[in-house]
């Protein structure tokens, strides 16, 4: 059964925040990655690093997001709270519901880029 203990609303936006700039750094380490890997010919090369463009889109799109919480987190009302592990319960990475619905204090540092869940 899940937790119904409420937690500030504003707890819960900053570990999404944190979430979506681990990965955008993520994606950034990705994107150059791809652009380092040379293609059999200038022709498929070129398509590749058009298509690593999307890349870089998801980067920023992903940190514009966090920067968007972040700005939530400032003008929300810290006494609103919500049950959130109920919300965490939904989501397939495990490791990932745990960061968003620990209690302040019990969240440990993410490790995205070393994590693998094999369904």
């Amino acid at each position: 059964m899940p937790s119904r203990t409420p937690q500030p609303i504003t707890e819960i936006l900053s570990r999404i925040s944190a979430e979506l700039i681990d990965l955008a750094q993520s994606v950034d380490r990705l994107h150059s990655l791809a652009q380092s890997v040379d293609g059999p010919g200038k022709k498929e090369k070129d398509a590749f690093l058009q298509e690593a463009q999307s890349i870089d889109l998801i980067e920023q799109r992903l940190s514009s997001l966090s920067h968007f919480l972040v700005e939530l987190v400032e003008i929300i009302p810290p006494e609103w709270e919500v049950i959130g592990k109920a919300a965490a319960q939904k989501l397939k990475l495990s490791a990932l519901a745990h960061r968003l619905s620990a209690p302040e204090g019990h969240v440990h540092p993410s490790h995205a880029s070393g994590e693998l869940e094999i369904f």
